[in-house]
């Protein structure tokens, strides 16, 4: 909920209608243990996501698929964590898959050359950012370089966990630092929270801890 929050802001989608109500159910899971109310949390964010089909993002699509299979493990976070992993995984190489055609692998036409861009305009220095060499790089590069960090992180996912965690959240921050007009911010909280679900059991000592 707090990461949909955020997603309200940057991308719109379902997300700016119901920020209020999503707002108060963090607080009161946060502030709680209580299974019910996280059944009937997860209940009215799915219900949201759905009453705003088919108006919604496909990164949406994705997180109502894991909030049933969620629900239908009684949001028993252990049971359901295995499912998850692997919808999270298929889900990320859909992404990869899509993205092998024409127009996302010429320089000219793809996403992946807008956001290395973006990202060296907004943060690196002034002699990179004028710099004719990484222009080139950018044009040579950019859209492989993107397919080949997409495509990594499911399979280290599967193969090497840490390693694939350690990719996604440094994938999804840099979309979330990418400035307008092109940030996908929304896309990556609503994405990255379901990472959770491969580490559950220290994630769950973490929030024990800031609960103490």
């Amino acid at each position: 909920a707090a990461c949909q929050c955020y997603g309200g802001s940057t991308v719109g989608g379902f997300f700016a209608r119901s920020n209020a109500l999503l707002l108060a159910l963090v607080l009161l899971t946060a502030a709680a243990t209580s299974r019910p109310l996280f059944v009937a949390a997860t209940l009215a964010r799915l219900a949201l996501r759905l009453a705003a089909m088919p108006f919604i993002w496909e990164v949406e699509v994705w997180a109502a698929l894991m909030d049933l299979t969620l629900l239908a493990a009684r949001c028993d976070v252990r049971r359901a964590a295995g499912a998850i992993r692997a919808q999270m995984i298929i889900f990320y190489a859909g992404a990869a898959f899509w993205k092998i055609n024409t127009s996302f692998l010429e320089a000219r036409t793809s996403c992946g050359t807008i956001f290395f861009a973006q990202l060296i305009a907004a943060y690196a220095p002034a002699p990179l950012v004028e710099s004719p060499t990484v222009a080139w790089l950018l044009r040579a590069g950019a859209p492989a370089a993107a397919l080949a960090t997409e495509i990594a992180v499911p399979v280290l996912l599967l193969a090497w966990r840490n390693a694939g965690l350690g990719l996604a959240l440094l994938f999804h921050l840099l979309v979330v630092l990418t400035p307008p007009p092109n940030n996908a911010g929304g896309f990556s909280v609503c994405a990255a929270q379901y990472l959770f679900f491969f580490a559950p059991d220290a994630a769950a000592a973490t929030l024990a801890e800031l609960r103490a």
